[in-house]
């Protein structure tokens, strides 16, 4: 089998599992709590986009020995994945930092609590 084909068939695989990762969070079960609710959405969330980045690891590991052989047009479908799994989970984890930890900071120094 080709490496190229191999690079396509985990970007399609990526593709599924990142779009499932936003689909699901709509779908999560109603809870009794709306805080339980809310972490359950949360954890659907970071268990498909981890499972969307492994894959999309996979994807750049082949690229790049794909490239290496000369095979051309992989960059693409290849990292681009890679790249914007990497950017939504730094995102997430740095917008929940903000809210978390840094919002209420800012609040208690400038008394806008």
């Amino acid at each position: 089998m080709q490496t190229k084909f191999v690079v396509y068939a985990f970007a399609a695989m990526w593709l599924v599992l990142f779009a499932m990762s936003f689909v699901v969070v709509g779908v999560v079960a109603p809870e009794d709590d709306d805080f339980a609710r809310r972490l359950s959405r949360i954890a659907s969330f970071l268990t498909w986009q981890l499972g969307a980045l492994v894959v999309a690891m996979i994807s750049a590991f082949f690229t790049q020995r794909a490239t290496a052989r000369g095979a051309e047009g992989l960059r693409l479908p290849g990292y681009g994945p890679f790249a914007l799994s990497l950017f939504v989970l730094i995102s997430f984890i740095g917008i929940v930092g903000y809210r978390v930890w840094l919002q209420p900071l800012l609040a208690a120094w400038f008394g806008l609590v």
